[in-house]
């Protein structure tokens, strides 16, 4: 009788698991950490990390290597939003910590087709030079007598780096530990 209540526990525990599981599968979000790859047109290169967490890009390093050794790391998210015409949504980056439109030197991403927030974002190519995402393209200048002949991006890609959710590493353990115990308990009520 024992056994036999266990057993079923043993099997409805897996069979929550797998629930879980299956649901978490599907409601998956676009929050995370992404790598961010670029070349601009005077031969600069972009290359850093960002974080989406609800639709929005948090504080993490981004850094432009220009021709010259120098190097600009822009580490403060600025204004973010839509284009003009609602399409593209456009990341601003700066050096300090006021964050606005016009603090130089300025680094501006634009990420095609995303709309009003990276909520459902899940990597893939910048806008660029050549690309056509309505006219926008990904830029960066240093002080404004660059202004409007700023380095446009050429080629830039953003891609997710896998990591496990901690709520996904606990429904597979909990799975693969009723799975054990299902086994165990079979294999000691055929001895």
């Amino acid at each position: 009788m024992r056994g036999s209540i266990f057993l079923r526990l043993t099997k409805w525990t897996l069979v929550f698991a797998i629930g879980l599981f299956g649901v978490g599968l599907t409601t998956a979000h676009a929050d995370g950490v992404f790598n961010v790859v670029g070349d601009f047109s005077n031969g600069s290169h972009l290359s850093g990390q960002i974080t989406i967490l609800g639709g929005v890009i948090t504080a993490d390093t981004l850094a432009i290597t220009l021709v010259a050794p120098n190097s600009f790391p822009f580490p403060v998210p600025g204004p973010l939003g839509q284009g003009a015409d609602g399409s593209d949504y456009f990341a601003d980056f700066t050096l300090n910590s006021s964050g606005t439109s016009s603090s130089i030197p300025r680094l501006v991403l634009v990420f095609p087709n995303a709309g009003a927030s990276l909520a459902t974002y899940i990597g893939g190519s910048l806008c660029t030079a050549t690309s056509e995402c309505t006219g926008d393209s990904s830029f960066y200048f240093i002080s404004d007598g660059e202004f409007p002949s700023f380095p446009l991006l050429t080629s830039g890609t953003v891609t997710a780096v896998g990591t496990p959710e901690p709520a996904t590493l606990v429904l597979l353990g909990s799975g693969l530990c009723a799975l054990g115990l299902l086994r165990r308990n079979r294999q000691s009520a055929h001895a």
